[in-house]
């Protein structure tokens, strides 16, 4: 708008001098300009969540106002996205708005919205803020067998796999086909689930999946589970109930190479009362190598061909 001003001149005489006033109407002073759009922090609002997480993403965004003019601003939405919320709609000259992104119960995909922000007494239209929310899988952690992982699951996890409304957090190995592996987890805060599957897809029931450990009620473990192929696989720590939350330590492992025989012995059944040589035992006598508890923690079975005659130089016998 351009300048006017309109001035009245009055001549005033004191004694020989004349003075020339110019005095103003304050309604006729100069209108001041509109009020331009309202500026923001950043141009788009971007973020992502994993899917079956239900912890709301929340974002700050400044607004200012050209001239820190004292106006009023208003927000909305374009859409009706429930996943989309604005903490206030309004507010007056430069402030800032609260955005908070929901993920819970949005299925893979990205999902945009456009927040419109008006300034009172504007001449322009709003301010346009789009904004970008992207539900991803959930991430898949490599580890190699031999290793101890301690983690937690939240409300920022995703859904464990086969696993609805339980927070889950995935870790990937890679074997080879005949390969066997052992897995244990523990916590303190949660009642902990194991899944093992070679795949993340839900179309087809897990590989093995546990609750306990070999039928005992405490924390899961999987105990030598066969590979049936070469190639990734992945472990889901995952919990027994929904929306439980927490640390948890979780251990992945192969099976160990035995340890070296030190001797070849002769035993009863309960593997405790030794048989020496030709001697003949109440029960009919098995061989261990090592010493029983040793073969206990190996695992191992002999099987034993019964002969005519007692043993001779049996450290050396095949």
């Amino acid at each position: 708008m351009p300048r006017i001003m309109r001035s009245a001149a009055v001549a005033v005489a004191f004694g020989s001098a004349t003075v020339l006033l110019t005095t103003c109407r304050l309604d006729e002073l100069i209108s001041p300009p509109p009020v331009g759009p309202l500026t923001t922090s950043i141009a788009q609002v971007i973020d992502s969540a994993a899917v079956g997480s239900i912890e709301q993403r929340v974002i700050t965004i400044e607004l200012a106002i050209p001239g820190e003019r004292d106006v009023s601003w208003t927000a909305a939405r374009a859409g009706t996205g429930a996943w989309l919320s604005l903490r206030a709609a309004s507010g007056a000259a430069s402030d800032s708005l609260t955005v908070a992104l929901s993920p819970a119960n949005l299925p893979i995909g990205i999902y945009q919205d456009t927040i419109l922000l008006k300034v009172g007494g504007g001449a322009s239209g709003p301010t346009e803020l789009p904004v970008r929310f992207t539900i991803h899988p959930c991430s898949v952690v490599d580890i190699s067998p031999g290793t101890v992982v301690t983690d937690s699951v939240t409300e920022a996890s995703c859904a464990g796999p086969r696993r609805a409304n339980r927070f889950a957090a995935v870790f990937g190995f890679e074997a080879a086909a005949g390969d066997s592996v052992s897995v244990l987890m523990t916590s303190p805060d949660f009642d902990a689930y194991l899944v093992l599957d070679s795949t993340t897809k839900v179309a087809a029931p897990p590989l093995v999946e546990a609750d306990h450990c070999q039928g005992a009620d405490s924390d899961p473990c999987l105990i030598y589970v066969p590979l049936p192929d070469s190639g990734r696989y992945f472990v889901g720590a995952t919990t027994a109930h929904e929306r439980e939350t927490g640390e948890f330590n979780l251990q992945l492992s192969l099976p160990r190479a035995p340890s070296v025989p030190s001797y070849l012995g002769q035993f009863t059944e309960e593997e405790t009362n030794k048989v020496f040589d030709g001697g003949i035992g109440a029960l009919s006598p098995i061989g261990v190598i090592g010493s029983p508890a040793k073969a206990k923690k190996e695992h191992g079975r002999i099987y034993i061909e019964e002969l005519a005659s007692a043993l001779v130089d049996y450290i050396n016998s095949r």
